[in-house]
């Protein structure tokens, strides 16, 4: 599958994610560990699908919402793709693994999922693995926090540093506003306006989780890890007023300083701002590697020293390098599309009728005029109706269609 469309799906993911996943669909993502593009079967060895030295230190970075591993890329001077990954295993020996989720999940039930997968890559390691450092990208830094919680895992042992850049660690101010609004239009009476409630409705999980974020937990900061908090701010003024209007409204474009610096964090951390940097770049910006990198370093344990394992070359023919998408892709995609079109076909329906029925009512109310809207109404709906009927009743059909043809998948 080519980078584009994982990046769509991803993004299909973090919106219907959850929705995707109940209706067993292959463009449900399942969470894994990629290292340089490639996925990790965990239950074979490690050391025969890698092409690079792995070493007993490792670095793990889990993406935000709507995003893939790609969301971490981005160009140096000389035109060449890295990420905060590559670089450490460049410069300080770190073996960079990158997890890939359905973002449209509950977060608690990926944070969970995610502590799971550490522990399995623990079992299937070559190497003891001897030190562990997490690295979350918004949404990414919420699982990584859940994924604490698992204090009976032999992994959490491990674990030396975790770094959370841009996390809503307090909520996040737009799907406040998302909820407000969603609920605001469900309270309008005429249904061509209220329908829209049912879409915005639509919206994942994932991401009705972000209203509050993770702010009243204290003990999803492993007490034993050094924890850093990374923030980003549109405004490049550092007055007090600036300061200010950024905090109350703007922050990096999604989340704001105070919620990416939370409260309940624990006393000893790290707290850095960069101004000028909107939410995305944090995760793929040279300014903000500057000052990871030194900062890794100084939470080395200097006592255990760097172990590297040359692996074995492993064969590109075999499965887990050949692309993850198979046949089902296109029939799941166009399910998909059928669904989304039944429900446009369904609020184009309602919205028609809604209007027209405000709009003939006061027709009949008038005397002389409503001796032809009587009529012209019935005309018009005897057309309407049908059409909109035929619509819907064509992408249900097709629909079934494909579902047959599926016989794992089920119709709603």
């Amino acid at each position: 599958m080519s980078q584009n469309l994982i990046k769509l799906q991803g993004i299909l993911n973090g919106v219907f994610g959850d929705s995707l996943a109940e209706d067993e669909s292959s463009l449900a993502i399942d969470m894994a560990f990629y290292h340089y593009n490639y996925r990790l079967n965990l239950n074979e060895s490690i050391a025969e699908q890698v092409e690079l030295p792995i070493s007993n230190k490792l670095i793990i970075f889990v993406h935000g919402l709507t995003n893939t591993e790609s969301i971490w890329d981005y160009e140096t001077a000389d035109k060449h793709t890295t990420n905060y990954g590559h670089q450490l295993e460049a410069e300080r020996g770190y073996t960079p693994l990158f997890v890939r989720y359905n973002s449209g999940l509950a977060i608690k039930e990926n944070g969970q999922e995610l502590s799971e997968k550490i522990q399995q890559l623990f079992e299937h390691y070559p190497l003891p693995i001897d030190e562990l450092i997490l690295v979350g990208f918004s949404m990414g830094g919420l699982l990584i926090r859940h994924a604490q919680l698992d204090f009976d895992k032999g992994w959490t042992n491990k674990l030396h540093a975790c770094v959370y850049i841009g996390t809503p660690h307090e909520g996040a101010k737009l799907e406040r506003a998302g909820k407000t609004t969603s609920n605001l239009i469900k309270s309008l009476t005429q249904p061509y306006l209220n329908i829209w409630h049912s879409w915005a409705e639509l919206r994942s999980q994932g991401i009705k989780d972000l209203h509050d974020g993770f702010k009243d937990n204290k003990e999803a900061f492993h007490s034993t890890a050094k924890h850093c908090f990374i923030s980003g701010g549109l405004l490049k003024s550092t007055s007090d007023i600036a300061e200010l209007i950024e905090n109350a409204f703007i922050g990096d474009s999604l989340v704001v300083k105070s919620s990416a610096h939370p409260d309940v964090a624990l006393e000893e951390r790290e707290n850095q701002h960069f101004s000028g940097l909107d939410h995305f770049t944090l995760a793929r910006s040279p300014q903000v590697y500057k000052f990871l990198s030194p900062w890794i370093e100084a939470q080395r344990e200097k006592s255990i020293p760097l172990r590297i394992l040359h692996p074995v070359l492993p064969n590109k023919n075999t499965p887990l390098f050949l692309a993850q998408a198979d046949g089902s892709y296109l029939s799941d995609s166009i399910r998909f599309a059928l669904q989304m079109g039944h429900k446009v076909s369904h609020t184009a329906h309602t919205m028609h009728d809604s209007i027209s029925n405000e709009y003939y009512d006061r027709f009949h109310a008038l005397p002389v005029i409503n001796l032809f809207s009587k009529p012209i109404e019935t005309g018009h709906k005897s057309i309407s109706t049908p059409i909109f009927k035929t619509v819907g009743q064509a992408l249900k059909i097709t629909e079934k269609s494909l579902a047959k043809r599926s016989p794992n998948k089920t119709t709603k």
